[in-house]
């Protein structure tokens, strides 16, 4: 996360979209991502709950918003079942400026992967100024942002290199 760069106008798309707490970098870097990696293991999707050697645990929609400080009013944010998410990502990903075979280099193991999107939308040196297209589009680099978030920090994957398009 450290490597991602956002200018001021990500921080304000990020802050409208109800991502305010992911602004801060260095919020996003106190995750104790072995602690994430145990609970997942006790997650089980079957009652959508955890279970520890003391009972069940479920989470509420008022942990949602204390624990991570997400919003949990407004509009419902929600996924497409999809039955080949390859063929979706491919035609759904609004950067105009990538290549068929672009897209399908980032798309490995059932998901896009990370790193590849981490180098393509999110890293460079310190004190860099922005690429032109990041200029005239910054809305496609919050979403590759956020695609991040959620593919490595809320929700990441036993690979934990992967983000499902959905």
């Amino acid at each position: 996360m450290g490597q991602w760069v956002l200018d001021d106008h990500q921080r304000q798309l990020l802050t409208g979209w109800g991502f305010r707490v992911f602004v801060n970098l260095g919020v996003i870097r106190q995750n104790d991502i072995r602690l994430i990696t145990a609970l997942i293991e006790r997650w089980r999707p079957e009652t959508n709950s955890f279970h520890f050697p003391f009972g069940e645990m479920t989470v509420t929609l008022e942990d949602v918003y204390m624990i991570p400080g997400l919003p949990i009013t407004g509009r419902v944010v929600t996924h497409v079942e999809l039955d080949h998410s390859r063929p979706y990502w491919a035609t759904s990903w609004e950067d105009l400026r990538l290549s068929n075979e672009q897209r399908d280099e980032m798309y490995d193991w059932g998901g896009v992967t990370l790193h590849k999107l981490r180098e393509k939308y999110g890293s460079r040196p310190e004190g860099e100024q922005p690429p032109e297209f990041l200029q005239q589009d910054p809305i496609v680099y919050t979403r590759a942002y956020v695609m991040f978030l959620l593919g490595g920090v809320l929700f990441p994957t036993s690979s934990r290199d992967v983000v499902h398009p959905r």
